[in-house]
Parts: C-alpha cells; structure tokens; sequence
C-alpha cells in the first residue's frame, strides 16, 4: 500500500475542507456586505453632491449635476439588486419657494 492511502491524504483533505467552507463562506459574505454597505454610502454621497450642486448652479451647468443623481440612484439600486434598466420612471425636483 503506499503512502498516499496509507495516511488517508484524501480524507485529510476533506476534513480538512469540511472545517475551512464555512469559515471561508462566512467571511466571503462578511466581505460582500461591507463592500455593498461601502458602495450604498458612496452612491448616497455622489446623490447628495448632485443635488447640491443642482441648487446652486445655474441652470445651463445642471446637466453634469442631473447625471450625478441619477449615476448614485442606479449604482443605489444596482447594489440592492433592483433593475437599474428605464421603466418610464420620472424624476420631478421641487425647487424651494415653489
């Protein structure tokens, strides 16, 4: 018999792998979490700068602020694994004081 069956490699190797999935699935999911929750804040941010700037620039320089908004609404929605595909939605700002 040689070595390898001898000292059960292959059963180490599952037995040891049947230990090592769970802790690395776990910490896989933990990783995934922290990187959407990262991604949620900074599409909520990009958002936040667009609107911003909506108000106060003027209305020809409000292009570039409109495709922020929208840019942090689709990353927003890709994260929480919404369609981020036109489904006739509209957008309508209320500016203050209307």
């Amino acid at each position: 018999m040689d070595r390898k069956r001898r000292e059960d490699w292959e059963g180490q190797r599952n037995q040891f792998w049947d230990m090592a999935k769970p802790v690395i699935d776990h910490k896989a999911a933990e990783t995934l979490a922290d990187m959407e929750a990262r991604h949620i804040r900074e599409a909520k941010v990009l958002q936040q700068q667009g609107l911003a700037a909506l108000k106060n620039n003027p209305i020809n320089k409000q292009a570039d602020a409109i495709k922020a908004v929208e840019s942090g609404i689709k990353l927003e929605r890709l994260i929480k694994g919404k369609s981020t595909e036109n489904e006739d939605t509209t957008i309508t700002l209320k500016w203050e004081g209307e």
